[in-house]
């Protein structure tokens, strides 16, 4: 990376901070006063789920390296956007695929729900949503991953089997892996608990990563006061984390490919659908004529504007 982007990259990181901060200081005052007194607070619905458990990461190579933190998720019914949470009514709500969208990349035709983090203090962070798309009869058919990469807010989307399913890695994701991977991605309906599992293959360092998050549905009757910080929470874990494994462990930082000089400057998605095919991951028989398996949306932001 040149120092140019690099640049770009700090000042970007910097501002997201200082404004975060900012809208904490703002917020907390409000959360302070009673439900009923306090701006943009919203009755509980009863269609949208929340739920408590852990995140895992697991790498064993090329360094070890482990950690695990508690998190709070919401499942919302995508038909009742009107009803969500107000810890999912803001930044979450706008920038997700709706349930049309979201049955035209699945092919399903039935309920449509959808896993992530809470927004908090004006500020998101979903690493990955997960969307549930079910049959007219209620089974769940398909998923459907929906991953931002950080810190540079790229987005891919594609759809899968819940029971398990491989696709090449479609996207410049962690700036300490390549763009070798194979993705296997996992996940169970949610009811009383939900699992979801993301495990990577590289072509020489085997089975190297998996994450994995393990919850458990709770009541809640107070969403924002439940939510309060959680996506700073994960966002501070990932950057502390990737520090670690950088300045301690010795892993190689890779420069997302828009930034890289040479041939790997050309563009890598023509590869990634070569990969898939040759895999036989393809979008789902009933999705929308001529959709392809990865829905991509490049960020326009730093440090990628042109």
């Amino acid at each position: 990376m040149d120092a140019r982007r690099s640049a770009s990259m700090l000042f970007s990181l910097a501002n997201s901070f200082w404004r975060a901060v900012v809208l904490v200081l703002l917020d907390a005052p409000r959360l302070l006063l009673p439900r009923k007194l306090r701006p943009g607070a919203r009755a509980a619905s009863g269609k949208h789920t929340f739920y408590e458990g852990a995140v895992r990461h697991t790498r064993l190579a090329p360094a070890r390296h482990a950690f695990e933190y508690a998190a709070k998720y919401c499942v919302l019914d995508l038909d009742a956007p009107e009803s969500f949470p107000a810890c999912a009514a803001g930044r979450l709500a706008d920038d997700r695929l709706t349930a049309a969208e979201a049955r035209a990349l699945s092919g399903c035709a039935g309920r449509v729900l959808m896993l992530a983090l809470p927004e908090s203090a004006g500020y998101e962070q979903n690493p990955i949503c997960v969307y549930y798309c079910h049959a007219p009869t209620g089974e769940l058919e398909r998923c459907i991953a929906e991953v931002t990469n950080t810190p540079w807010a790229d987005r891919v989307r594609f759809a899968f089997a819940p029971g398990g399913e491989s696709m090449p890695k479609p996207m410049h994701v962690s700036p300490l892996q390549d763009m070798r991977s194979t993705y296997f991605l996992r996940a169970t309906a949610p009811a009383d608990k939900l699992h979801v599992t993301v495990a990577c293959k590289h072509p020489e360092l085997g089975n190297f990563f998996c994450a994995t998050l393990d919850a458990r549905k709770v009541d809640v009757a107070d969403d924002e006061r439940w939510a309060w910080l959680m996506p700073h929470r994960v966002a501070v874990w990932i950057y502390w984390h990737a520090a670690i494994l950088v300045l301690r462990k010795g892993l190689t930082f890779f420069g997302h490919p828009r930034s890289a000089a040479g041939e790997a400057a050309a563009p890598f998605k023509e590869g990634v659908l070569e990969r898939a095919a040759q895999m036989g991951f393809s979008a789902p028989p009933r999705a929308a004529a001529g959709m392809c398996p990865f829905v991509w949306r490049d960020a326009a932001d730093y440090p990628w504007e042109a």
